[in-house]
């Protein structure tokens, strides 16, 4: 008789794979559920909305798990290692994508950032990479992969039945509550929350981007288009910049000599000073750039390219960004709209934006009476160091940043970019200058990138969106006879020169200056009609201008030690630095010295100063952890009583995150700090609220200092230029003799700085 077998169900690999499943699946959203939650300037309620979310996509993440895992029940072991590869490379490898882009930039990717990875070729790929990677971002990486396999051992090792048993009934409980959950309170639209299907979903979106914009014009164009006869011959040529900030520029203000050529022609350019790109990404802006749109702003199936070429104009594109087929990318279908398309950069090599001016001349010495040539740079484009040659590498300062040596490089290669740039516009300038009739030549960048310029990064996120990234140049230069033909409408730029303007609406502003108009144009979105609506930039009007009369700061030191909070470290500290913070808790009547999670090792502010040899020759900031309203006139009569007793009221500062306390601590008259909220970790819309949140607190409580650490200290120079400001560099050591020198450089530019905290090692710090 035959012999039934029973099934041999392998519940180990089962549990195992389960477990793999969910780590890779939930970290990057639990890390950026960390982040989230630890943002300063979220209320309760925006965490328990976050938390809640969190849970939900937790629970669908879990089911998930249990779901894709089920094979591995059944299939023999030689099958399992295959199994496990495709579902690395089908699932976790998108996660792991999206765990290193929330290490970056503090939040999942989202769809610009996918557009970016889609859209770039492979040598850009490669140059992010060798940008941004860190020892912290590697060390990310590493414990990310080696922590799943530390389990995998530490398992196969001590897997015996108690365990197995415990380990299956947990993952039963755990399957019974995720799956009813998930059932009856999860939208099973969570499921587009795990990485990979946020990966296909916007690959998708990607493609049918390109698609779209494939199918440009393929019908006869009926753009109606409306041009004046000129008989001169014309010739309009569009230099589209990458990732160049005004910000950087000598043209806009910059205080580095980066574009001593475009100087020697600013007189004879139509310079804007606040045109806002629509995206940080080169997709993205140059499909609202070129792409017309209709009066509800939905996108046409025509681009401006079209309106040019309707009005019998030859165009052509000339570039220096990589080539990889007229269908493969969002930029070369607009592209094909030319009459003539041009790459010098085929291979995804570095070549040099120099050698397309052989090119252009190529091109302007065809017959063409009238023609528009746009001209795609490479210009300041990561790797900057890439983009000049050897005898642009002009800026080698050291010690200009207070962000250390890794900056200083990447400014020094920004900057030196920026100047190898001036000098390619220049050349292009000077040869439209050659030629005959009427001639203009417009430069403007798809976007910024942010270098340093407010805190510790560099490059452009929609994750961390900056007005140094949205803020871009644009000017035009025009010889005579474009002078005399439009002299009506430069006046009206001049006029405009100052208003806010954007990108979104560069093809109106072309269908004006050069008259190409379409049935699409829309005159009150040109640059040179009435100011168009765009967000306003991250700035706040600084009504805290007014410092407190005669400087009340008399410190004759400026550079204070951070955190002494013992009195081995105070025993260091003393003899080299006249300044020094401390954290204290008022509790129980008296002031206990710690950083809170830290617990008390009963040292009192009173017992502290009693141990400093003159306390009155000395200076104290004292960031207060918990001053409220409720406690406030407890903590100022201690403070009284301990500033009596010591003869140091007027050599101590009281930080506060409770603005509505300050007024309380002016009445008594003491140094009072508001400590801001970490502006320089919010985007551009969040930071311009805050900006209005933090400037009615100065006005209202009228702080003697806001304070905040050198991350913040441009956003704060910015919007309160006045106002004392308390800073920290904790980024810096100041062990190291170099720090000194950029920290000096920094308090010596800027009077309103009063303190700078530094991080200065010794033993004792807690």
């Amino acid at each position: 008789m035959p012999v039934n077998k029973k099934i041999q169900l392998n519940w180990s690999a089962f549990f195992l794979q389960t477990f793999f499943c969910l780590y890779f699946l939930i970290t990057p959203l639990f890390l950026a559920y960390f982040f989230d939650v630890n943002n300063p300037n979220n209320t309760a309620y925006n965490i328990d909305i976050i938390s809640k979310h969190f849970l939900k996509i937790s629970v669908v993440i879990i089911c998930f798990s249990y779901l894709i895992s089920l094979p591995f029940l059944f299939i023999k072991q030689h099958f399992q290692k295959t199994l496990f590869i495709l579902l690395f490379l089908l699932f976790y490898s998108a996660s792991i994508l999206d765990f290193l882009h929330v290490i970056l930039f503090k939040s999942r990717a989202n769809s610009s950032s996918y557009f970016s990875i889609f859209s770039s070729n492979q040598n850009e790929r490669l140059e992010f990479v060798l940008d941004y990677s860190s020892s912290s971002l590697i060390l990310g990486l590493l414990s990310l992969l080696l922590f799943p396999f530390l389990i995998y051992f530490i398992q196969k090792r001590n897997y015996g039945s108690l365990i197995r048993k415990v380990i299956a009934g947990l993952f039963t409980v755990l399957l019974i509550i995720s799956t009813y959950v998930t059932l009856t309170r999860s939208d099973t639209t969570f499921y587009k929350e795990i990485s990979i299907f946020k990966l296909t979903q916007e690959f998708s979106n990607y493609k049918k981007e390109i698609n779209l914009l494939n199918t440009l014009n393929t019908k006869e164009a009926k753009l109606n288009i409306n041009k004046t006869v000129i008989k001169e011959p014309e010739t309009y040529i569009f230099i589209i910049g990458e990732s160049t900030s005004k910000f950087h520029m000598q043209l806009y203000g910059y205080e580095r000599n980066t574009t001593p050529e475009l100087m020697k022609f600013k007189k004879e350019l139509i310079l804007f000073n606040n045109i806002k790109s629509s995206a940080v990404h080169t997709v993205e802006s140059l499909k609202d750039m070129f792409v017309l749109t209709d009066k509800n702003n939905n996108f046409t199936n025509n681009t401006l390219i079209d309106c040019f070429n309707e009005a019998g104009f030859s165009t052509y594109w000339l570039s220096n960004q990589s080539y990889l087929g007229e269908n493969e990318t969002p930029i070369s279908a607009i592209a094909k709209r030319t009459t003539q398309q041009v790459y010098i950069n085929t291979a995804n090599s570095n070549k040099l934006d120099e050698e397309l001016l052989p090119e252009l001349k190529t091109l302007l010495n065809k017959k063409d009476k009238k023609r528009v040539l746009f001209i795609h740079l490479m210009g300041t484009h990561l790797s900057y160091q890439d983009r000049y040659p050897n005898s642009f590498n002009v800026f080698t300062n050291k010690n200009i940043s207070v962000f250390g040596d890794h900056a200083d490089s990447h400014i020094n290669q920004y900057d030196n970019a920026i100047l190898y740039n001036d000098y390619i516009v220049s050349e292009i300038i000077k040869t439209a200058k050659n030629i005959k009739g009427i001639a203009t030549v417009t430069y403007l960048s798809d976007h910024g990138d942010e270098v340093y310029d407010f805190r510790n990064f560099h490059g452009h996120s929609g994750a961390l969106l900056s007005r140094y990234m949205t803020n871009v140049p644009f000017f035009i230069w025009g010889n005579t006879a474009f002078k005399s033909l439009k002299n009506e409408q430069l006046i009206a730029a001049y006029n405009n020169s100052n208003s806010e303007f954007s990108l979104k609406n560069f093809s109106h502003t072309i269908q004006d200056l050069f008259e190409v108009k379409s049935v699409y144009y829309q005159k009150h979105r040109s640059f040179f009609s009435e100011q168009d609506s765009v967000l306003p930039i991250a700035k706040t009007q600084d009504s805290t201008n007014q410092t407190i009369s005669n400087d009340p700061f008399k410190f004759d030191s400026k550079i204070w030690v951070h955190r002494v909070n013992s009195l081995t470290r105070l025993a260091e500290i003393e003899p080299l630095f006249k300044g020094m913070e401390l954290d204290v808790v008022f509790e129980n009547g008296k002031f206990d010295v710690r950083h809170p999670p830290t617990n008390s090792i009963n040292l009192s502010l009173e017992k502290f100063l009693t141990n400093v040899d003159n306390p009155h020759n000395h200076y104290f900031w004292l960031d207060l952890k918990n001053l409220t309203l409720k406690n406030a006139d407890s903590v100022i009569e201690r403070l009284n009583y301990i500033t009596q007793k010591f003869n140091i009221k007027q050599n101590i500062i009281v930080e506060t995150t409770t603005p509505e306390a300050i007024p309380k601590l002016n009445k008594h008259h003491y140094f009072s700090s508001y400590y801001l909220n970490n502006l320089a970790s919010l985007s551009e819309f969040n930071l311009s609220n805050e900006l209005k949140v933090v400037s009615k607190n100065i006005r209202l409580n009228n702080p003697t200092a806001i304070s905040q650490n050198i991350n913040n200290y441009f956003i704060m120079s910015e919007n309160f230029k006045k106002k004392n400001k308390l800073i920290w560099t904790l980024n810096l050591d100041w062990n190291n003799p170099n720090t000194h020198q950029r920290i000096e450089n920094l308090l010596r530019k800027d009077s309103t700085i009063k303190v700078c905290l530094v991080n200065y090692k010794t033993d004792g710090w807690r």
